[in-house]
């Protein structure tokens, strides 16, 4: 079975869904709500279109896709405050693979309309419009030369390719890869669309309860699809946080590392 029919969060609002189990990733967009805003800023300041058209790439379905909008919109709003123009109208494209809990996701809009309402007036909510775009970003999604600005957050490490074997649980595998930030840089000139404007890398203290259940919301659908299932995946996270747990013993904090890139398209 081909990995994007089956990779996607855990649906839903429940105990284990990722929803309520994104805390890692949204204190992640916090530490480098900086450089989003930074890139935002030197980006409207050359594209002068009465329309941004923006797109989140792996949007998931909890509330991060609203913070990330959040921290776009507000640095748009405040760049154009600078150079005295009209705010834009927003074009928002909100993309993950097919099995992405979208339901949820657009549920959860009502409540950051009103949110922008209160914060930007009920003028600014009638120009911002927003659309599901499912399939994978690995291929491609929009027409040329159709987005001026395009966000990831913890989802470029799945890889594009990579088959689930289904018979044997032994032969489980998870298609993901962690690059160091040289081998980053290094795909990105020898690929040479791209300009690269930051490199970025940090580490982050985490609780270790907290980190267990942020990685089972992530992967429990991928593990439901193999050979695991109920009883199964409750002793497997079990037991991956009581591995977590002796490693924190012995080896003090756990600390996860984060890589974060800023490119410009080359014209």
């Amino acid at each position: 079975m081909e990995l994007k029919q089956v990779l996607h969060m855990k649906e839903g609002t429940g105990k284990d869904s990722y929803a309520n189990n994104s805390k890692y990733q949204e204190s992640v967009i916090e530490e480098v709500k900086t450089i989003l805003k930074e890139s935002v800023q030197q980006l409207y300041q050359f594209k002068l279109s009465e329309c941004l058209v923006l797109a989140d790439l792996g949007c998931s379905s909890g509330p991060n896709a609203h913070k990330v909008l959040l921290e776009i919109i507000d640095a748009v709003d405040w760049t154009c405050q600078n150079l005295n123009r009209q705010l834009p109208e927003f074009q928002v494209f909100l993309n993950d693979l097919p099995g992405n809990d979208f339901n949820t996701l657009f549920k959860s809009f009502p409540s950051l309309w009103e949110k922008l309402g209160q914060i930007k007036g009920s003028d600014f909510v009638a120009s911002c419009f927003i659309n599901g775009t499912p399939g994978s970003f690995h291929k491609r999604l929009f027409p040329s030369n159709f987005l001026h600005f395009a966000q990831s957050s913890y989802s470029l490490q799945w890889l594009s390719q990579g088959l689930i074997e289904e018979e044997k649980a032994d032969a489980f595998n998870i298609p993901m890869y962690l690059p160091s930030a040289q081998e980053v840089k290094k795909l990105i000139e020898i690929e040479g669309s791209f300009t690269l404007r930051r490199l970025h890398t940090f580490n982050m203290k985490w609780d270790l309860k907290i980190l267990a259940d942020g990685v089972r919301a992530g992967i429990e659908p991928l593990l439901a699809s193999s050979a695991f299932e109920g009883a199964i995946i409750d002793d497997l996270f079990r037991r991956f946080e009581e591995i977590a747990t002796n490693y924190h013993v012995h080896n003090g904090e756990v600390k996860l590392h984060n890589l974060v890139v800023s490119v410009s398209r080359n014209n």
